[in-house]
């Protein structure tokens, strides 16, 4: 499955295995890794290229309402920002993933299908109201708390919904044994990166890794005799926590932060060292036992479309609650500041193999998911970016209308989808 950052695994049924159970991996016993099925990103006139039978001069493609089944405005939002996830969609609607559907892993190709059934017809032209009825039937066989018609988590269901589809198209076949990652005396920090890159894509190539897929490099060093252990995870979205200094009401469950904050402070917050004690101290190898720890992560590794998530929900014994925080963020956004020295960004893999050389770190925002009202009665629609006529467009269920780029943003932001700028 694919590893959400900082949580875990999410297997198809939900279980969650921790991050120290992910740092495993193993000799290849399927198919070999072959890297990127298609170029990473496709600029508009490479799309129309590819789409010989879509009319890409017509600026109505891509603009299609999804019908409400009952309560699926939180998948109805998803897919349309995953539609509008231009090599997606191109990989999709041209048919190239039928030549990676994996019919012994996931569902045996059926997920795949059934999401590139419902993107042809949003990108059929003369827009209309797509009802994706066999679409919601497949994922609930998939991931069987999407079943029923119960409202759920927009994020939650972007995690099953990737997790499923890589399952569909992962061009490993074959069982690949597990194997702990040791640490290699005077290794480098990239070659360290790069062994565990490479035996997580062992296990796990498919177009879904080549575009949403990064690493993170943790670092976590013991408070008693300063020992250092080093990861370097997969992850594909940054959940974000936004600073906090709240008022709360209890009455709505709604809460809100006075002063402004930014995207920046979030990915500052989400960097900082924390120190793990308690019941969250961990193993030093050196001291033979559980010790007090500082833990920090980097970012090392930035994936071609980066997915960005405001942490706005909490849970207590007592409290359950959104928060209403405006958080601003750029329409242009340069992750360079984010990636640690001697990291790689959106990484220039060498056709000949070895080591990648640093790439670019420079995205545009093409996809917001928005989420308003409270945690019980909320509702979710999406701005998205149409890639053919560069207009932003508001998908609320089967209503779509065009909008000003200034009304992208706002307290309702959840989830947001940027692109490697062209």
């Amino acid at each position: 499955g694919l590893p959400p950052a900082s949580v875990g695994v999410v297997s198809p049924r939900g279980a969650r295995t921790p991050p120290e159970q992910q740092r495993v991996g193993g000799g290849l016993e399927g198919r070999p890794s072959s890297g990127s099925s298609l170029p990473p990103l496709q600029s508009t006139a490479a799309s129309a290229k590819l789409l010989p039978h879509l009319p890409f001069a017509q600026p109505t493609l891509g603009i299609a309402g999804l019908s409400n089944l009952g309560n699926t405005c939180f998948m109805n939002a998803t897919l349309q920002c995953l539609s509008n996830t231009e090599p997606l969609t191109v990989y999709f609607v041209t048919g190239r993933h039928k030549q990676h559907l994996n019919r012994t892993r996931g569902l045996k190709g059926k997920l795949a299908e059934a999401y590139g059934e419902v993107v042809s017809k949003l990108w059929a032209p003369n827009p209309s109201v797509v009802t994706p009825s066999k679409f919601k039937s497949t994922v609930g066989s998939w991931a069987s708390p999407f079943a029923g018609y119960r409202q759920h988590d927009a994020q939650e269901f972007l995690r099953f919904l990737l997790d499923g589809l890589h399952e569909d198209l992962n061009m490993v076949t074959g069982s690949v044994p597990y194997k702990e990652l040791k640490d290699i005396p005077g290794e480098s920090e990239m070659a360290m990166s790069r062994r565990w890159w490479d035996v997580h894509k062992q296990r796990n190539d498919s177009f879904l890794i080549d575009l949403f897929c990064g690493q993170l490099r943790s670092v976590v060093t013991c408070m008693r005799c300063s020992n250092t252990s080093k990861a370097f995870d997969p992850f594909m979205d940054l959940s974000l926590m936004i600073p906090t200094g709240s008022s709360s009401s209890a009455t709505t469950g709604l809460a809100s932060r006075t002063g402004p904050v930014t995207l920046a402070d979030c990915l500052d917050r989400f960097l900082q060292e924390e120190t793990l004690i308690n019941t969250e101290r961990c193993y030093c190898s050196k001291c033979k036992e559980h010790q007090d720890t500082t833990k920090k992560l980097d970012i090392w590794r930035l994936p071609p479309v980066l997915v960005l998530h405001f942490k706005r929900f909490s849970f207590s014994s007592t409290l359950r609650r959104k928060l209403t925080t405006d958080v601003t963020f750029p329409k242009e956004l340069d992750m360079g500041r984010y990636v640690c020295p001697g990291g790689v960004g959106v990484a220039i893999e060498p056709s000949s193999g070895g080591t990648p050389r640093p790439g670019p770190t420079l995205y545009t925002l093409f996809g917001v998911v928005n989420h308003m009202g409270s945690m019980e009665g909320g509702h979710y629609t999406a701005y998205c970016r149409n890639c053919v006529d560069q207009q932003w467009y508001e998908f609320d269920d089967s209503r779509v209308s065009a909008v000003p780029e200034s009304s992208v943003g706002g307290s309702a932001s959840y989830i947001l989808f940027y692109k490697l700028a062209s």
